[in-house]
């Protein structure tokens, strides 16, 4: 099962700070090989893990994250605390029907997205 093999068992708050038993990074050089420069993001605990992914992509590595609002929770009354520091300053925050009309959108990949 091809997708399995790209499943990574996270501890950490950034998926970034997996490695693997060399110490070397485990997400990064994946992405990187597949030619990825933007992160679609959606999870769990959006004040903590999403929040702490959100900066390594972008500080760390230079990815532009999209940050699917509809997509993410966290049970903590932070959840709308933490959307409005990345929406601000990191990631374009936008719903789950955009993203996948800019997606199925014929040559969307050409142009910037405009959420």
């Amino acid at each position: 099962n091809d997708e399995f093999s790209r499943t990574i068992k996270s501890l950490h708050l950034s998926k970034f700070a997996d490695f693997d038993e060399k110490g070397n990074s485990i997400l990064y050089p994946r992405l990187k090989s597949w030619g990825v420069d933007t992160i679609v993001l959606a999870g769990a605990w959006t004040d903590d893990c999403i929040l702490a992914t959100v900066f390594d992509a972008v500080d760390k590595y230079g990815f532009d994250v999209i940050n699917v609002i509809d997509g993410v929770a966290t049970t903590t009354h932070n959840h709308g605390n933490a959307l409005k520091i990345i929406g601000e300053g990191m990631a374009y925050n936008s719903m789950t029907k955009d993203v996948l009309e800019y997606i199925n959108t014929p040559d969307a990949f050409a142009q910037s997205p405009h959420f």
